[in-house]
């Protein structure tokens, strides 16, 4: 049973259930170790193909992301998944030469996932490691997406 706090921001405690605050104590959290990490990096460009010039492996097509996600090119990372997707292709995104992606960065893999769902194609990860890794783990995205250490690793 939670016990009555004072309203924080007019809005009180009380007003969630033991789930729904837990759920938003997480997201407080992840948005805190998001703003550190982001602070302690030194972020660079993300390298998308230039053209739509996507490799292509069994029925995905390949974006291969260079460099770091962060607030200042996540668009221009969803500008090219939704490309893929209205061209009806499921999307590889190959993670293998990512150094760092940022809280908008992880909000445009979550959209780009449910609008693939949705499509009925899919999305997955090649390659995820070192921060990358993290912060898929960090917000569990990891049980979420389907991940492959290689591309020699996907299957149909």
């Amino acid at each position: 049973m939670l016990q009555q706090l004072k309203p924080i921001n007019g809005v009180s405690i009380s007003n969630y259930t033991e789930v729904a605050l837990i759920e938003k104590s997480l997201q407080l959290f992840s948005r805190i170790v998001f703003r550190m990490l982001s602070i302690f990096h030194k972020a660079s460009s993300i390298e998308l193909p230039k053209g739509s010039k996507n490799t292509q492996h069994l029925q995905y097509e390949i974006l291969h992301l260079v460099g770091d996600i962060n607030i200042n090119n996540s668009a221009l990372m969803k500008r090219d998944l939704l490309n893929v997707i209205s061209n009806q292709k499921s999307i590889l995104l190959d993670f293998t030469k990512l150094n760092y992606i940022d809280s908008s960065g992880i909000a445009t893999l979550i959209e780009s996932l449910n609008i693939t769902s949705a499509s009925g194609l899919k999305l997955a990860i090649v390659g995820a490691n070192n921060l990358p890794m993290k912060m898929l783990e960090l917000t569990q995205l990891d049980k979420v997406f389907t991940l492959f250490d290689s591309i020699q690793d996907v299957k149909i």
